[in-house]
């Protein structure tokens, strides 16, 4: 198990989900961001389809205990 690859993924995920909540902040505005449910919603949405998208890369590139993995960069993160 490599783990440089799960503390990059961790990372990356992060930086990732930090972009999206900014583009999303800039496009709905701050102040609409706190009353708005539609800006909740997209936020959340992303946020799943960003995690699902990870995992499901992870899961195909790594061939040895690939749960095991993707747990580890959750728990990382």
């Amino acid at each position: 198990m490599k783990y440089s690859r799960i503390v990059l993924f961790s990372v990356g995920l992060y930086l990732l989900l930090v972009a999206l909540s900014t583009i999303a902040t800039l496009i709905v505005g701050f102040d609409e961001m706190i009353q708005s449910t539609s800006y909740n919603f997209t936020h959340y949405v992303l946020g799943f389809v960003t995690f699902l998208i990870v995992y499901c890369y992870l899961g195909y590139k790594q061939t040895v205990s690939p749960y095991k993995q993707a747990f580890l960069v959750m728990a990382v993160y």
